[in-house]
Formats: C-alpha cells, sequence, structure tokens
C-alpha cells in the first residue's frame, strides 16, 4: 500500500514539474515565486501523507478515543444508578465484556503488527533467543496503554452481589444445619450495642416440585422447595369436574409442606381429547370456575397449575376467555390466588397467546420434562443444541418473540432420564423414560460420559462385540449444575422439578438443588444498648421509654420494636392498679358508714372511674406492645394498625353495645319485673 502512494506520488510530481517547464509566457519571477510556493504545497502534502501512513499509530488513537468514550458512558451509567437491579448488573456485565472484547482485539492487533525478528544466520532457530530491546521511538506504551484500562474498567465501583466464599462441602453442611435449625448468634457492636440474629434458609430464586397425586411416598426433603404442585386434579372435559376424589386437607403430603411454610398449588391436567372438549364447551368451564374456589379453600391450595395438552391455534382464544374468566373468579375472594400455566418448551401448534395471557397469570413454567420421543432423538433438557428444542434457544424465543419478562419463566426440569435402544443400524429406537433412582440402581457400574455442549450425562450399553446397544441420557449433579446456573443468571423465576420422587435414595440432587438456591440469610432479631440496659431508673430513663412507646403504640410494625422495654409500663400498671383498689376500698367504705350524706361522693366516684378507664388503657397498651400474642400489635406477622384505631374501635363497639342493651333488652327486663 505505501509502494502504491509513493508511485502516485512520484508521478504527480513529475507531471507538475514539466507542466510548469512548458509554459512560457510565465515571467521568471512568477515562476520562481510559483516553485516556491509548489515547494512548500509539496512539503505540506508529504508531511500530510507521512501522517496519514502511520497506520498503527492512527489506528492506535482512534481506538483509545473508542474505548474512553465507552468508559465514560458506563462511569456515567454506573454514578446515575445506586439501586442496581438484575436488569442493571446484567447490562452493565454486558458492557465490561464488550470492553474486554475490544481490550483483547487491541492485543491481537499489536501481536499481528509488532515485526518479528530474523533469526541470525550462525543461530539454530531452534534455540531460544532473547531479543533486543526496541529503541524508543516515541509512540505510547501499548502494554501500559491496556493495562491502564484494565484499571480504569475494575477500578470503578461495582453493585455489591452476596457472594459466599466457603467451599461447597462446608456450605452445604452449613445449610443442612440450617434446615434442622435456625442459628442464633449474640454479639456486640462497637462495645455499644448487643445484639443478637438469626441465621436462617432463604431461596435465591424459586423452587417448585412437581408430586403426582397417586404417589405415597412422604419422607422429601421438603425444604428445598418452596411451593409444591400436587397434581391432583385430572379434568373431565365435559363436565369440568374432577375424575377422582379429592382429599388434600388429609393428604400427609400437604401437611408436612404447609407445616415447613411452602405454598401449595393443585395441579389441573387434560389429555388433548378432554381440553378441547372442555375449552369448546362453556357449561364445563363454568362448571370448573364456580366449583374450583370451594375446591381450593377445602383442600388448603393457594392456587391452580393449568397443564392442558393438545392446544393448537384453533384453541388458543377459547383458552384465552378462559384465563381471563378463571383469574377474576379466583382473584376476587383471594388476592394473594397463584394461577400458573405449564407451556411447551416450543409452542410449534400456537395454542398459546402469551402476551395476552400474561396479565393474568403470575407464572409461565417451560416444560422440558414432555417431548416427541419419535421425532426427538437425545436427551430430554439439552441446554445448547442447533435444534429448536434446547433450552437456550426456547428461553430466548419466549423472551423476545414472545415479550414476556425473565421474572415470568420458570424452568420445568426433569429428575428421569430417557432410554432408547439402538439397533444394527445405529438409529436409536424404543424410548422409555427411567427416574434417576431406577437409572443410579441399575446401571451403576457403568461409566458416565458427558456432552458438553447439551448439559448432558450419557450411558451406553455395549455387548460383547463392543457395539452400543442401549443409550441412556439423563441429568445428575454435574448437568443439573450449568442448567441451575443458566436459570439464575438469566433471570428466570426459578426452577421446577417433575417429579420431586424420581430421586429417592440418592441425595446428589438434592444436594445440588440446595447449593445453587438455598442461601444462608442473617436477620438482627434485637439490639440492646448496653448503655441503657442496666438503667432502670431515673428521669432520662422515664422520658426515653415513654417516648418509645409513644412512636410504637403509632407504629407498630416498626424495626424499633427490637429495643422495647416494657419494664416501666409493667411498673405504671402496678401502681394505677393499688390506686384503683385503694380508691374503691375507700369510696365502699365511705358510701356504706356514709351513704347518701357523704358531701364528696360524686367528686371521688369521677376520680375513681377516671383512674380505672386510665389503668384499662395502660393494661390494654401493655398487651399491645407484647411481641408474643400472635396477630396482635407488635407480633412478628404485625398488622400496621396504629393502637389508638383499635381502640376506638373496642370502645365504640362496647358503647354500642351498652346503647342497644339500654334501649332493647333492659325495656324487656323492667316489663317482666312489673307487677
Amino acid at each position: 500500500m505505501r509502494a502504491i502512494i509513493l508511485i502516485f506520488l512520484a508521478t504527480f510530481l513529475i507531471t507538475s514539474t514539466f507542466t510548469l517547464k512548458g509554459k512560457s509566457n510565465i515571467d521568471k519571477n512568477t515562476t520562481l515565486l510559483l516553485q516556491q510556493d509548489t515547494s512548500k504545497n509539496k512539503l505540506s502534502l508529504l508531511k500530510k501523507l507521512s501522517e496519514a501512513l502511520k497506520f498503527r499509530k492512527n489506528a492506535h488513537e482512534r481506538e483509545k478515543k473508542r474505548v474512553i468514550k465507552i468508559i465514560d458512558d458506563y462511569v456515567k451509567a454506573a454514578a446515575s444508578a445506586p439501586n442496581y437491579t438484575d436488569f442493571a448488573l446484567n447490562s452493565m456485565n454486558t458492557k465490561l465484556a464488550d470492553l474486554q472484547s475490544i481490550i483483547n482485539k487491541i492485543q491481537s492487533d499489536i501481536e499481528t503488527i509488532r515485526p518479528v525478528a530474523p533469526f541470525p544466520v550462525d543461530t539454530d532457530p531452534s534455540d531460544p533467543i532473547t531479543p533486543e530491546p526496541a529503541p524508543d521511538s516515541g509512540p505510547p506504551n501499548n502494554d501500559k496503554y491496556i493495562d491502564d484500562l484494565i484499571k480504569a474498567i475494575y477500578a470503578q465501583d461495582k453493585p455489591p452481589v452476596e457472594t459466599i466464599s466457603l467451599p461447597k462441602q462446608e456450605r452445604l453442611a452449613l445449610i443442612k444445619n440450617l434446615i434442622l435449625e435456625p442459628i442464633v448468634l449474640k454479639d456486640t457492636v462497637d462495645q455499644i450495642f448487643k445484639r443478637e440474629r438469626s441465621v436462617k434458609l432463604k431461596h435465591a430464586a424459586e423452587v417448585w416440585g412437581f408430586f403426582p397425586y397417586t404417589n405415597r411416598e412422604i419422607d422429601l426433603n421438603y425444604r428445598l422447595f418452596n411451593t409444591l404442585v400436587i397434581n391432583a386434579y385430572e379434568l373431565n372435559g365435559n363436565t369440568g369436574r374432577s375424575m377422582r376424589d379429592l382429599d388434600l386437607k388429609n393428604f400427609e403430603v400437604t401437611r408436612r409442606a404447609k407445616v415447613i411454610g411452602s405454598k401449595l398449588i393443585m395441579g389441573v391436567t387434560a389429555d388433548a381429547k378432554n381440553t378441547s372438549n372442555f375449552l369448546l364447551h362453556d357449561f364445563a368451564q363454568n362448571q370448573f370456575i364456580s366449583e374450583i374456589a370451594t375446591a381450593l379453600a377445602e383442600n388448603n391450595m393457594e392456587g391452580l397449575n393449568i397443564q392442558f395438552k393438545g392446544l393448537n391455534a384453533k384453541l388458543s382464544r377459547p383458552m384465552l376467555a378462559f384465563i381471563d374468566n378463571l383469574s377474576k373468579a379466583c382473584r376476587k375472594g383471594n388476592k394473594q390466588f397463584i394461577l400458573s400455566i405449564t407451556i411447551p418448551d416450543f409452542d410449534i401448534k400456537e395454542g398459546y397467546l402469551l402476551p395476552e395471557l400474561s396479565p393474568f397469570t403470575d407464572r409461565f413454567l417451560v416444560d422440558f420434562s414432555q417431548q416427541d420421543f419419535k421425532n426427538r432423538p437425545g436427551p430430554l433438557a439439552p441446554l445448547k443444541q442447533q435444534s429448536d428444542y434446547s433450552i437456550e434457544t426456547c428461553v430466548s424465543r419466549y423472551l423476545n418473540l414472545s415479550h414476556l419478562a425473565p421474572s415470568k419463566l420458570i424452568l420445568l426440569l426433569p429428575y428421569y432420564g430417557i432410554r432408547r435402544t439402538i439397533d444394527a443400524k445405529g438409529k436409536p429406537e424404543n424410548p422409555m423414560l427411567l427416574s434417576y433412582s431406577r437409572i443410579r440402581a441399575n446401571y451403576q457400574y457403568l461409566p458416565v460420559n458427558y456432552d458438553e455442549q447439551t448439559a448432558t450425562a450419557i450411558i451406553e450399553v455395549v455387548d460383547t462385540a463392543g457395539k452400543t446397544r442401549e443409550k441412556i441420557w439423563f441429568d445428575n449433579e454435574h448437568t443439573l449444575d450449568k442448567k441451575f446456573d443458566f436459570a439464575l443468571k438469566a433471570g428466570l423465576a426459578g426452577v421446577a422439578i417433575h417429579d420431586m420422587t424420581a430421586d429417592i435414595g440418592y441425595g446428589e440432587l438434592a444436594d445440588e438443588l440446595a447449593y445453587k438456591f438455598l442461601l444462608p440469610d442473617t436477620l438482627t432479631t434485637k439490639l440492646t444498648n448496653l448503655e441503657l440496659e442496666n438503667q432502670k431508673f431515673g428521669w432520662a430513663y422515664i422520658v426515653r421509654n415513654l417516648k418509645t412507646y409513644y412512636f410504637l403504640l403509632g407504629h407498630p410494625c416498626h424495626p424499633s420494636q427490637s429495643i422495647l422495654d416494657r419494664t416501666l409500663l409493667t411498673y405504671i400498671n402496678i401502681i394505677l392498679l393499688i390506686i384503683c383498689l385503694g380508691l374503691g376500698y375507700f369510696c365502699y367504705s365511705k358510701i356504706r358508714t356514709k351513704g347518701d350524706e357523704w358531701t364528696n361522693r360524686t367528686p371521688m366516684l369521677i376520680i375513681m372511674g377516671t383512674m380505672t378507664f386510665t389503668l384499662i388503657t395502660c393494661s390494654f397498651a401493655w398487651l399491645y406492645l407484647d411481641n408474643d400474642i400472635p396477630w396482635f400489635g407488635l407480633d412478628k406477622k404485625c398488622i400496621d394498625m396504629p393502637f389508638l384505631i383499635l381502640y376506638l374501635i373496642i370502645l365504640t363497639g362496647i358503647a354500642l353495645g351498652i346503647l342497644l342493651m339500654r334501649l332493647f333488652l333492659f325495656p324487656v327486663i323492667r316489663q317482666e319485673d312489673t307487677p
């Protein structure tokens, strides 16, 4: 390229010189001036061409400006967003990845442009050679430039990301201990406050477990799942009722799940025939909607999961109308009602109008536990694949083409694998589903291979001739690790397991689920000021506690309830009780001895009534500030109703009761007593 430009430049100069010489009508002095101007122009043009030919320097300058601009944009975005969400984290990670790719590109360009020193004639090329240091020619040091870029990028403040530095086995041991019982930690803060903290487990994302109603297994890892779907309601498409009798309130699985606080969802299933009959007949739908709320209440269920097979474009509109009516009917009396729909990994028949269903549906469960076994050989839930049915492809399709939010999607993954026999031509056939427990028990001595792309474990059964006769694709703890990571990094609502009984007898899958989705969560339950703890008397003690009582009586759910001390209020109630008892005895004795002749009778009775009302009010406040009384005042699940409003409601009820008794009950009693 340089040679071509130099040839062009030389041709241009020679042509210009001959043209100037051929013009005889130009004065000699004028010619000299023109030659001087031309020489200056030549020098200026040569300088510009020389600068233009400095490709490496110019490229680095342009790249430097572009990268610095990106860094400035990143810094501005980071400074303007102090509260980071998952979307912001993903955006920043994407920018960092783009910057890293730019740095890698610069590095690779430098390596390609850097000249290679020739080997000396008398040296063997295989011998190591230490190149001589290049002279300082002036351009900036590229390695230092890249290092400065990296420091500029990673020196920015990053959003706090919760990380646990414990190794996997130690963290699992901690999780298992916390499953049995929360840990209470006591320490001091700055030698001023005594702190009590409770370490419990929380879920990093939702974990749903599917349980078949016909299964009688009850010894399960319930604490791993925050939602259980009991597939009990087998829909009759003609009547809209269940084909089996439901008695979930006495179902041991639901009882145990309820004890640990898991949400219970009733699964409604229907095959293709019943789905079509149900959606095309309004009578069956009205029957179902009118009875399902009662069925949910009777069986202690908090929501529904709809799993219909055979949906197509013809049934998409009836399905939308049914979900609309179902959602409105169930949420009318229960605002916390949960409605989810299980959808296929690829809705090839266009049976689900997802953008229109989304306002009525809390979660969409993308089902990778069912597939067309005959036409889709291979694993049930491949992570990455060229086909249209991999996890990454299906999730991306629903997020981008159906415009669903990631927080609406849940990955429904199988806890079982698929076995296929291999015929003489090497073609897989005769698919059969096998639970994880059965695979482990029947093929425990065979080697396990891994397909890194699909994140699938594979077992091959060979005959004596070395030919593969069977092939099993399944998931174990190593493959689920990658799929769980995908769900978490993609910002999905969580994962669902179908079904949660398929790994009975083995703990590896449960350990992986716990490791990925259960996090130790530390919550401060009590904070006590050591300087004030021992101060039980004095004017400052009285004023401080009275202010605390006043504030908490108006804000019962405020975190400051952890520093509440009811000792002063207890003393006040004891003193008021003694005063009321003393006044009562005094008034009783005076009335008994003097009767109507006691001149201070009315003032003393008013004082006694006032003191009694004050005692009742303070006693009620003392009960209100007790956090051990459930559903009242400072309960752990407190209702944020101020004390004054609650007290006025109670007094109003008492007043109305007295008024009604005076107007209706007392006249009847007097009439009966009249002779």
